[in-house]
């Protein structure tokens, strides 16, 4: 056995130990909680928020940075506020659930209170997750090393890194949750409107969410030709997306609510800078899974399964090229997290369990071994 060998071997014994027994997925989740704090290690500039945290909220009394936009909405929902440009809270006019959860519970520390609930529902997430990505890799040590490899990129950290009122986590968590509850209609359609109202960009990463309810159930079944078939559960997708768009039209138009994006010529600077770094603002959404999304778009072209691979990378590029028009490309581009389920069930049917099992751990090894780049101390906006 080489070296190399060697300690691959022990890192599939070390994370296989998580795995083991009844409440194997308890285990795991209680692991990814241990090691998203502890993958920041090659960039601490995201845990400098904490110190002003801390200032904010115990010797100011005061809510921290963006929960003071929702301190100011639950006191008046279809106000209209001025905020400073490019400060980060003037495009938050209709991400309007912690504000009224805020006022319908009277929630008076609103920065301590989402922040413990987001650690929270961050386990909650990871355990859920575990079940998740079980049933589509039947394989519990290949499932343990995908929620890692999660782990190692924004959308596993920011339940604990978010501590700026993003509220990034619970976009993520209710799309999740669509899936999760996909065969329950009313469900999908409930979760799916928290996450819209939460941050809008979710409304652009559903499309995922409803591609997944149309192919993954035919991927399963072996089909040789895809048919469009129409679920109650996507009939819900649709509804969502339209009770969204009515909900949005009737706050501008009739109650007068206005967004105060950006000055104008800001998008098509962003995008001018966004082609120079191309490269970087599209590797540091995935990081690692960009070897396991080209992999598996290479098996659906070979399949001849253009169908599924033009819908699939459609729906995902939407969301990650949409991040190329605003500052926080990261973070805007890990709405596609779904992409990630793809590429999974994928894979998983072509390679062998090795050759699955290797892949998974490179790929978790590439996203905690990289620097998290929501945000850094250093120079270049792409970081975001």
């Amino acid at each position: 056995m080489t070296l190399l060998n060697h300690y691959i071997e022990w890192a599939k014994r070390f994370v296989g130990r998580f795995v083991e027994g009844e409440k194997w997925k308890l285990k795991l989740a209680m692991l990814c909680c241990i090691v998203v704090p502890l993958s920041f290690f090659n960039n601490l500039s995201p845990l400098k928020s904490f110190g002003d945290m801390y200032t904010a909220v115990v010797k100011e009394k005061s809510e921290y940075f963006l929960y003071q936009t929702v301190e100011d909405r639950a006191g008046n929902l279809t106000g209209n506020f001025d905020y400073e440009p490019y400060s980060g809270k003037e495009s938050r006019t209709f991400r309007l659930v912690m504000p009224l959860v805020t006022r319908l519970l009277g929630i008076q520390h609103i920065t301590v209170t989402f922040y413990i609930l987001q650690l929270v529902l961050g386990f909650l997430f990871f355990y859920l997750l575990a079940g998740f990505l079980h049933e589509i890799l039947d394989d519990r040590l290949q499932t343990a090393l995908a929620s890692l490899a999660l782990c190692g990129i924004y959308l596993g950290a920011c339940f604990f890194i978010d501590n700026a009122g993003y509220g990034d986590f619970y976009s993520f968590f209710f799309l999740f949750l669509a899936l999760f509850f996909r065969k329950k209609p009313l469900l999908v359609f409930l979760f799916l409107e928290l996450a819209f109202w939460n941050d809008e960009r979710a409304f652009v990463g559903s499309g995922l969410v409803f591609v997944w309810l149309w192919w993954y159930p035919q991927y399963v079944e072996e089909a040789k030709t895809y048919r469009i078939k129409f679920t109650w559960s996507m009939l819900a997708v649709v509804i969502a997306w339209l009770v969204w768009g009515a909900g949005r039209y009737y706050l501008m138009e009739v109650k007068g609510m206005m967004p105060t994006y950006n000055p104008d010529g800001e998008f098509a600077i962003r995008v001018k800078q966004s082609v120079e770094s191309l490269g970087f603002r599209l590797w540091w959404q995935f990081e690692g899974w960009w070897l396991l999304f080209i992999l598996a778009g290479l098996i659906l072209w070979n399949k001849k399964q253009y169908l599924g691979l033009l819908v699939i990378s459609g729906a995902a590029l939407a969301s990650m090229l949409g991040a190329m028009i605003i500052y926080d490309s990261t973070r805007s581009g890990n709405f596609a997290f779904i992409a990630t389920f793809f590429a999974l069930a994928i894979a998983k049917r072509e390679l062998t369990r090795k050759q699955m099992t290797l892949i998974l751990l490179g790929i978790a090894m590439l996203c905690l071994l990289h620097p998290l780049a929501n945000k850094t101390h250093g120079v270049g906006f792409f970081l975001m």
